[in-house]
Formats: structure tokens, sequence, C-alpha cells
């Protein structure tokens, strides 16, 4: 047996090839890790076997031999890859693009949330690569029917930057998130400006005594009404039945309040400081006592409160025991927007509302806060001294001021008025007073005089001036010609 190898055995300048008794052929080398390596399988054929070799020999001239196992075992690992991504779904692969993906938290928030409720639950379960815009275009198609413009618009935004990393990641060649006008271009509505007035006569609403015992009665008048049409509809689960009485009652509330008073004199300071001080939402609600000076006639806006909502694909253990899933949290000392960390002026006429304010509503603390929420207000003192961080953290709820907001603008007898047109209003006041476009832009925090000019109006009685200085230069014009 051992004379027919040798006489199989041939042999070459590189390797050798041997002929074994099933008829195939082996084929291995000494490789300049002085190891003997052997080809992957045997050869039916014997110039197959001399390829082979060739090959190896070729690659460890070029310096770019490894061991043919090593090699194999990359190749089983890259193909294995290969079929993963073959198989991975959308939802799968924007679950983890979001966690990577370098994101504000609220935006991250945000997207996962959209994604999560009018993408995934139509497309979520399609393997990523089989996704063509035909798919797209159906889903926007439903969508346009099912859900809101600003969070489709805000979903398929999410989704078109995704697929555009999965085609960076080599997972899809073409994205085809490619439809032509489907998100917003532009504000859905202009800002719009109120007169000194009109401002004043808002936050005096806000201040107006109400008639607490008439609001009661006629919320659960409104609630009662609702659960009688719940209890014939028996097609409702209890979280539908729940939305509705919670919705009535919010409606009934604001109506209520509008006839009967609002009764939140806490908050007139914050209507004012919102126009004169041009503030957005969230500077306001991050503002502590010692970010106002009134010996100086400043106020320093450094930060802005955001309020991260519970992501529902990314709790940690944690997160999860702390209620974090249920509640969300409020992150007070975020910076604010673009160049938005400024000191602002404090108009004259809101000195003695702002002394007011502090010695009323604002513990003496320098870090307390400047407009707490109703809640902390209706602590007792021992509860206040005994309140945990997270407790003296919390902020001033948006949705909770905005009722407020809502039903003070129509007892003042105003419609279609947004708390974000006092930004407005300051930002244009300042204009008409003399400021430049550059003074305009430290004064509300913009990078750009492109978006200090979307703050620019005019309103009638600004007209109406500027009309009649423009009829005393006709008339002086007149006189000289005469």
């Amino acid at each position: 047996m051992a004379n027919t190898d040798e006489k199989d055995k041939k042999r070459r300048s590189f390797g050798c090839v041997r002929k074994l008794p099933s008829e195939n052929y082996r084929a291995d080398y000494l490789g300049p890790d002085r190891r003997r390596h052997h080809g992957p399988f045997t050869f039916q054929v014997k110039r197959h076997a001399e390829n082979w070799l060739d090959a190896e020999k070729k690659l460890i001239e070029k310096g770019k031999w490894t061991p043919p196992a090593e090699r194999a075992r990359k190749a089983e690992l890259k193909r294995e890859r290969k079929s993963e991504r073959a198989s991975i779904t959308l939802s799968e692969y924007g679950l983890a693009w979001i966690e990577r993906h370098d994101l504000a938290d609220s935006t991250r928030g945000l997207w996962e949330r959209q994604l999560e409720a009018y993408v995934y639950k139509r497309l979520g379960g399609v393997a990523l690569r089989d996704i063509r815009t035909p798919a797209i275009r159906e889903w926007h198609v439903w969508a346009k029917r099912n859900v809101a413009q600003r969070p489709r618009e805000g979903a398929y935004t999410a989704l078109r930057i995704m697929m555009s990393v999965a085609v960076e990641d080599g997972l899809i060649k073409k994205n085809p998130c490619t439809l032509k006008n489907v998100t917003q271009r532009g504000a859905n509505r202009t800002g719009k400006t109120l007169t000194p007035e009109q401002v004043k006569t808002i936050a005096l609403a806000m201040g107006s005594p109400a008639d607490k015992t008439a609001i009661r009665a006629h919320v659960r008048s409104e609630v009662a009404k609702e659960r009688a049409l719940i209890a014939r509809d028996r097609s409702l689960d209890d979280k539908e039945r729940r939305s509705r009485i919670a919705k009535v009652r919010k409606g009934a509330k604001r109506t209520a309040m509008v006839e009967f008073g609002i009764d939140q004199p806490q908050w007139i300071a914050l209507v004012m400081l919102g126009c004169y001080g041009a503030l957005r939402t969230g500077e306001l609600q991050a503002l502590r006592r010692r970010d106002v000076s009134l010996a100086d006639g400043t106020v320093d806006i450094q930060f802005a409160a955001r309020y991260l909502r519970p992501r529902k694909n990314a709790l940690s253990t944690e997160s999860q025991e702390a209620g974090e899933s249920r509640l969300g949290r409020w992150v007070g000392d975020a910076p604010v927007k673009a160049e938005g960390e400024r000191q602002i002026p404090i108009v004259p006429h809101l000195i003695e509302l702002l002394q007011q304010h502090l010695d009323t509503y604002v513990e003496p603390e320098p870090d307390a806060l400047l407009f707490p929420p109703p809640s902390w207000s209706k602590l007792t003192e021992e509860k206040k001294a005994a309140a945990t961080p997270a407790q003296r953290n919390q902020r001033l709820a948006s949705s909770t001021f905005f009722d407020y907001w809502k039903a003070a603008v129509k007892r003042a007898g105003l419609t279609d008025v947004h708390f974000h047109d006092l930004r407005h209003t300051g930002g244009s006041l300042y204009t008409q007073a003399g400021a430049t476009i550059k003074e305009v832009m430290e004064f509300m925090g913009h990078r750009s005089p492109a978006t200090a000019y979307l703050y620019q109006h005019g309103n009638a009685d600004r007209h109406r001036t500027i009309a009649a200085r423009v009829s005393r230069l006709a008339d002086e014009f007149d006189q000289l010609a005469a």
C-alpha cells in the first residue's frame, strides 16, 4: 500500500498531489507557517487539484496568504451575515438604527413612537431588502387617510433617513423613499401678532376669579352625559371608554373656565414675560429665581426644559423599575436652541409685576422654579421641605398650561391665537421700536437672519401709523411744491 502511495504521489516545485484509493485526488503543501495545509475537499480531476495549489502559491508570492481553514471560516461567516442581512425586517433594522443614530433624546423618542405607531404596523414585518417605492407609496396613501399631517410627515422623514443609512450600510442598493411633495415645506400656520392691549387682556383673563363650584358642576354634568352615551355602545373597550371620558372632561372644563373664570394669577407674569421677552415655552419652563435680576433689569436664558417621553423599546431594567415606562422624565438643564443662550432686558413696565410674582409665587431658594406646576403650589410647607429632587425638578407641563391658555384666549374674546404668537409679537415690537436685524437675532436667540425675518410682522395699528406718517410726508411735499 505504501508503494502504491509513493507511485501515485507526484513531486512538484510547490506542494504535491496524491491519488487516493477512491480515484480522487488530494492536494497539500507546506505553508509559510511551516505547517501542512490540505485542500478544502478532494478533487475528481487531477488538474483541478494542481490549479488549487497554483492559486495558493500565487497568494504566497503576493504576500496575501492566510491559512485556507481560516479563509474558509471567514467565508462561512460572510455567508451567514449575508443571510442575516437578507432576512432582517424593517422594524428590526429600525430599532437598531434609532439606538445608534446621532439624535437628540427628544427627537429619538419622537421618531421611535411615530415609526412604531404608523410605519411598523404595516411594513415592520417586511424584509428590508424587499421594500420598494410602490410599497412606500401604498403606505403613504393609507397614512394620508388615517394619520394627521404632522405625525405622518415626521414618520416619513424618519423612514427616509433610516433607509439612507441602510444604503450606506450596504443592506439595500437604493433608497425607496422617493415620493415627491409629501413632507412639509413651510409652517402650516404663519405666526400672528397681538396688540399690547390684547396681550394684557389675555393675561388678566388668566388670573380672573373663578366660580369653582360651577365649574365642577358643569364638568360632572358633561361627563355624566358622555357615560350614558358610552353605556349604549357595547363595541367600545375599556381604553376607548377612558379616552372618550378624558376628552369630554378636558373640553368641559375649558368651556366652564371661559364662562366662570380661570383663577391662575401666577401665570399672568408668564404670559407677559413670554410676550415682552419673546421666550420659547421650554425657556419659560426652565427659568429659576436666580435667572431674574430685577436690579439689573435682565433675565438670563441658559437652559430649556425638555420632557422625554418613555421609550418603549429601549428601557433599561432600572428605568422600568423606577416607573419611567409610564411617566417619562423632565430634563430641565437641556441647552437652548441654536444661539439661544443670551441675556434679555426686562421692559420697565414688567418690573413691578415680576417683583410681585417673585414675592408671592416663587420659593426663596435661588434654584426655585419661576413658574412651578400647580401641583407644587398645593403642597404644604412640610411636604415641600421633604420633596425629592425629582419632585423639585418637575416642570409646568405644556399640556396643562395650554388648556388654561386656550380658555383665557376665548375668555378675552379672541380666536386662533397660539401661545407662540406671543414670541412673534415680542419680536415684532422689538423691531418696531427700532432694533436692527442683528439686535433682533440676539434678543430672540436666532442663528440666521432668515429665521429672524419670520418673526417680523406688522399689524393694523402699525400699518395705520405708517400710513399717517406717509400722509404727513405727502402734505409737506405739497406745501414745498406750492
